[in-house]
This record gives C-alpha cells, sequence and structure tokens, in this order.
C-alpha cells in the first residue's frame, strides 16, 4: 500500500475530481434532493466499504453527505487505497 506525503498527494490527488484534503484527510461532501437519496448513498458507499475492506468516515446532514478517506494502517495518512474508494464512490453520485 502507497501512502503519499504532501507532495505526492497533491499529485494523486489529480486522479479524482471534487475531493479535497482537509485536515489530514482526503474529503468531498455530496448533496441530494431529498434525504432518502443521501440516506440510499450512504448505503452504497457502506457496501462497497467492506467489499473492499476500507471504512470512510460518513456524516449526514438531511440531504447532505461528507465523506472523509484516510488509511488508518499508514499511519493516519492519505494512501492509494484511499483515492481508489474515492473514484469508486464518484461512480455512485
Amino acid at each position: 500500500m502507497n501512502n503519499f506525503d504532501s507532495r505526492e498527494t497533491e499529485k494523486a490527488f489529480e486522479k479524482v475530481n471534487n475531493w479535497s484534503v482537509e485536515e489530514g484527510k482526503l474529503t468531498r461532501t455530496f448533496s441530494f434532493s431529498s434525504y432518502k437519496d443521501a440516506v440510499a448513498f450512504m448505503v452504497k458507499v457502506a457496501i462497497e466499504a467492506e467489499t473492499v475492506q476500507h471504512h470512510p468516515m460518513l456524516t449526514l446532514d438531511y440531504s447532505t453527505v461528507m465523506v472523509a478517506l484516510i488509511t488508518h494502517d499508514a499511519g493516519e495518512k492519505i494512501s492509494e487505497k484511499d483515492l481508489n474508494l474515492a473514484k469508486r464512490i464518484d461512480t455512485f453520485y
């Protein structure tokens, strides 16, 4: 598993659109037209996370879902696992 220093993170980060680095985590906020749609999205993310055994932090605020990714095994840094899961999550939106 590759983890990245800050310069490498910026270069690798170019591979995921609409994500940003906040407090050392790869984050993105997704907006939906309803609570039900937001929850359905969270369920899709949860199922994918279980499949790849990499679990993001998910925050639900009515019709908005915030996703934060970090790899604990890589010393609390953004890793290739985070970038790969971010790409998969994007396909659900």
